[in-house]
């Protein structure tokens, strides 16, 4: 079954191409060593992207809900960490809304603690590295980015692997 919610997705954001992705983590409480949410915005131009958000849902407060929503701003004011990386393949948002549900990303449980998201976005992305739609390295880098941002404050930042959950 799949859990996807489009209808903030405006049909006239579903054929822009897609010129970058960023995968923002936001606090989820005030303060500075909240943990944060992450999420991926697909940029289709300067003032608008087209967001990528899996949130925890279902009946088991586990199962994720793909939240497709078009947004009037490239990523949130909130983000506390950004990652970046341009697509190297024309893709518009409703391709990868397509690439994602093709490749299961649509399903997936968050783990016993209610946490993935971050591990979510890793998987994505590595989906799309494997197809050729963002330059080659782009886990890595984006591990990289991760490993730093975790040896300044680990509660904050943990590494992408530390909360998995389950695709079914």
């Amino acid at each position: 079954m799949s859990t996807t919610f489009t209808r903030l997705f405006n049909p006239a954001d579903r054929d822009h191409v897609i010129h970058k992705l960023i995968i923002a983590g936001s606090p989820v409480a005030p303060g500075s060593n909240s943990i944060l949410h992450w999420r991926i915005y697909a940029v289709i131009h300067k003032r608008a992207s087209v967001l990528f958000d899996f949130i925890p849902g279902g009946a088991d407060g586990r199962t994720g809900v793909l939240a497709v929503k078009s947004v009037d701003y490239e990523v949130t004011f909130s983000a506390a960490a950004m990652f970046s990386v341009a697509m190297i393949k024309q893709i518009t948002a409703s391709a990868l809304l397509d690439f994602f549900t093709y490749h299961k990303l649509d399903r997936y449980k968050f783990d016993d603690t209610g946490s993935g998201c971050l591990y979510w976005c890793c998987v994505a992305l590595s989906k799309l590295e494997a197809a050729g739609a963002v330059p080659a390295g782009s886990v890595q880098r984006f591990e990289a980015y991760m490993a730093q941002l975790n040896a300044g404050n680990p509660a904050r930042f943990p590494l992408p692997s530390r909360h998995r959950g389950t695709f079914y």
